[in-house]
Protein backbone atom coordinates (compact mmCIF):
# COMPACT_ATOMS: atom_id res chain seq x y z
CA UNK A 1 0.00 0.00 0.00
CA UNK A 2 1.45 3.58 -1.02
CA UNK A 3 2.57 5.66 2.24
CA UNK A 4 -0.05 8.23 1.05
CA UNK A 5 -2.88 5.47 1.33
CA UNK A 6 -1.96 4.63 4.51
CA UNK A 7 -4.03 6.26 7.17
CA UNK A 8 -7.02 5.97 4.95
CA UNK A 9 -6.22 2.26 4.21
CA UNK A 10 -5.32 1.29 7.97
CA UNK A 11 -8.42 -0.12 8.73
CA UNK A 12 -8.09 -2.65 5.84
CA UNK A 13 -4.77 -4.24 7.28
CA UNK A 14 -6.50 -4.62 10.80
CA UNK A 15 -5.94 -8.79 10.39
CA UNK A 16 -2.51 -7.94 10.35
CA UNK A 17 -1.83 -6.43 13.96
CA UNK A 18 -0.73 -9.38 15.45
CA UNK A 19 1.88 -10.37 12.62
CA UNK A 20 5.20 -9.37 11.53
CA UNK A 21 4.54 -6.59 8.93
CA UNK A 22 7.45 -5.30 6.69
CA UNK A 23 7.63 -1.74 5.26
CA UNK A 24 9.72 -0.86 2.70
CA UNK A 25 10.57 1.69 0.26
CA UNK A 26 13.41 2.69 -2.39
CA UNK A 27 15.83 3.44 -0.45
CA UNK A 28 13.96 3.03 3.27
CA UNK A 29 14.18 6.51 4.21
CA UNK A 30 10.00 7.07 3.99
CA UNK A 31 9.38 4.01 4.84
CA UNK A 32 10.04 4.77 8.47
CA UNK A 33 7.14 7.19 8.32
CA UNK A 34 5.08 3.79 7.72
CA UNK A 35 6.06 2.52 10.27
CA UNK A 36 5.85 4.42 12.87
CA UNK A 37 1.82 5.29 11.65
CA UNK A 38 1.22 1.52 12.16
CA UNK A 39 3.20 0.84 15.18
CA UNK A 40 0.40 4.47 16.23
CA UNK A 41 -2.62 2.31 15.50
CA UNK A 42 -1.41 -0.38 17.27
CA UNK A 43 0.70 -2.83 15.04
CA UNK A 44 2.95 -4.43 17.48
CA UNK A 45 5.33 -6.29 14.84
CA UNK A 46 6.56 -3.61 12.56
CA UNK A 47 9.94 -3.18 10.83
CA UNK A 48 11.60 -1.54 8.13
CA UNK A 49 13.08 -2.94 5.53
CA UNK A 50 17.20 -1.60 5.96
CA UNK A 51 18.05 0.16 2.58
CA UNK A 52 14.69 -0.44 1.18
CA UNK A 53 14.25 -2.22 -2.22
CA UNK A 54 17.59 -0.57 -3.65
CA UNK A 55 19.55 -2.77 -1.20
CA UNK A 56 17.36 -5.81 -1.81
CA UNK A 57 18.07 -5.99 -5.43
CA UNK A 58 21.74 -4.96 -4.52
CA UNK A 59 22.11 -8.15 -2.91
CA UNK A 60 20.61 -10.41 -5.77
CA UNK A 61 17.08 -11.25 -3.81
CA UNK A 62 13.63 -11.99 -5.29
CA UNK A 63 11.24 -9.39 -6.20
CA UNK A 64 7.42 -10.28 -7.55
CA UNK A 65 4.43 -8.42 -8.44
CA UNK A 66 0.80 -9.20 -8.50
Amino acid sequence: MPAAQLAAGVDSLKRYKDKPVIVYCEQGASASGAMRELAQAGFGQVVNLRGGLRAWRAEHLPVARD
